[in-house]
């Protein structure tokens, strides 16, 4: 069922560029639910890279594309040529690494566009978030998004020239929805010696949670090295990502336990004797849950 807004964080162990994924406190109890596996998302799934490749991810507000309570497509037309040449010319000025990683950015001109405030607009506009109209809506939206992104990168290669001359284009890839953050403040995070919540994590390094809130801006903090107990051992971690207001969902276990989650974290679930990956917004009534 709908739970309402929290405001979530990201916890990122850098060296495995990875999400950890636990579970929440029980505040109103004032003890800890047990934790159940540290399941660990890997950010990059999302844009397949071979060997020494980078990707530049951008993300455009469709939410500034709503006016009045209709959305402007030829506004959004501009922002996608504007954004796709922005990224592009990031290659060329981007200071990298190694030449290994240079050598391989600049021959595949990888880019990754996609979008953000989806929920925004639709609040703005009066839709659903899970209605038929809201999935129309993002289908033309993506569409479109797609299309003005190939056409620019085609302009783009008869100008500056093509990554493949057989892709007739500028870049291999052109765009990717990137995951996003899925821990509220009372999440319960693994470490070596304890069990913390991001609250305590955020309080133990000096930010004000609830001024970071009030400002809404989506931003990274550095706190104290952490190491966090992830999958296959442990990992160390130096940031905190707040990602802002989200929508999240609650979800009642047989136990009587019952948890919060975005709509996009992801579970794992055995449905008709398949395990599949899907998102909470996918989650059908008899699932049964195999991670989280």
């Amino acid at each position: 069922m709908f739970a309402g807004y929290e405001d979530v964080y990201n916890i990122t162990v850098d060296e495995l560029h990875t999400v950890a994924i636990h579970l929440k406190e029980d505040v109103q109890k004032k003890n800890k639910l047990p934790i159940l596996s540290g399941i660990v998302t890997f950010q990059c799934g999302e844009q397949p890279l071979l060997p020494f490749e980078s990707c530049n991810l951008g993300s455009i507000d469709v939410s500034k594309m709503v006016e009045g309570k209709k959305f402007n497509w030829d506004r959004l037309e501009e922002v996608v040529s504007i954004a796709v040449r922005f990224l592009d010319d990031v290659i060329d000025v981007n200071k990298y690494p190694n030449i290994k990683i240079a050598r391989k950015t600049r021959l595949t001109r990888k880019i990754g566009l996609g979008i953000m405030g989806w929920a925004d607009a639709l609040i703005m506009m009066g839709i659903k978030y899970d209605s038929q109209k809201a999935i129309k809506l993002a289908t033309r939206l993506m569409m479109n998004i797609r299309e003005v992104a190939h056409i620019t990168s085609r302009e783009l290669g008869k100008e500056k020239g093509y990554c493949f001359e057989k892709l007739k284009r500028r870049n291999a890839t052109l765009t990717t929805i990137a995951p996003t953050g899925c821990q509220t403040k009372d999440n319960i995070i693994k470490a070596e010696t304890e069990s913390i919540s991001v609250r305590q994590i955020l309080e133990r390094s000096g930010i004000d949670y609830n001024q970071i809130e009030k400002q809404g801006i989506k931003k990274w903090f550095n706190i104290p090295r952490l190491n966090l107990e992830i999958l296959g051992g442990l990992g160390v971690s130096d940031k905190v990502y707040y990602n802002g207001l989200e929508r999240v969902k609650r979800i009642t276990f047989e136990d009587g336990n019952s948890y919060e989650f975005t709509y996009n974290h992801p579970l794992l679930v055995n449905r008709d004797g398949n395990e599949i990956w899907i998102s909470v917004s996918e989650l059908k009534e008899g699932d049964d849950i195999v991670a989280i």
